[in-house]
């Protein structure tokens, strides 16, 4: 097992990942309020 080579490839992996999610999340939310305000 090489950990000094695989361990940088999880690191970006995880990080787009958590942006990934957090972008996501962002949509969802401009959504809702969207969705709130033309239902009103």
């Amino acid at each position: 097992m090489k950990d000094k080579r695989l361990k940088p490839y999880m690191f970006m992996f995880g990080l787009s990942l958590l942006q990934t999610m957090l972008i996501i999340f962002v949509i969802a939310v401009i959504l809702s309020i969207v969705v709130s305000i033309w239902l009103t």
